[in-house]
């Protein structure tokens, strides 16, 4: 009869591949929990003469999916990444990875300037939205002829 040795990392090996598998699976879970929740995008503001110019990064989203609201002094901004299935009749998902995002952010303008908001544009090229808020002209100061 022959005897086999069975060396402790033959048995340990099963062990932990498993635990690296577990390991694996709660930060995928973690990954996918924290992605749901909405995402403060990184933006510049940029102060001019006649405005301010604002460029937020929102990688992959549409421009259809992005809500911008101008009150007073307040810029707030949402804007989700929709991933598109690409599932049909003969396909189906095996593994998902990429999930859909959501952005939020709001900001406030200095406070000595106000913006003229039927005048405000916005544009999203290659993933970065460029916002031109113009300043409302201030007021300047008439002289009047006393007769």
């Amino acid at each position: 009869m022959f005897v086999m040795p069975v060396s402790r990392s033959a048995v340990l090996r099963p062990e932990l591949a498993r635990a690296f598998d577990r390991f694996m699976a709660d930060t995928r879970a973690a990954v996918t929990a924290t992605s749901s929740a909405a995402q403060v995008p990184a933006l510049d503001v940029v102060e001019t003469d006649a405005a301010y110019l604002v460029t937020v990064d929102l990688p992959g989203v549409a421009k259809e999916n992005v809500k911008l609201t101008v009150e007073g002094k307040r810029v707030q901004l949402e804007a989700e990444e929709k991933v598109e299935g690409q599932q049909g009749e003969a396909q189906r998902l095996v593994y998902r990875e990429r999930a859909p995002r959501k952005y939020a952010r709001s900001f406030t303008l200095p406070v000595a300037v106000a913006v003229e908001q039927s005048a405000a544009r916005a544009s999203l090229d290659k993933g970065v939205l460029t916002l031109t808020l113009p300043k409302v002209a201030a007021h300047q100061p008439v002289q009047i002829a006393v007769n």
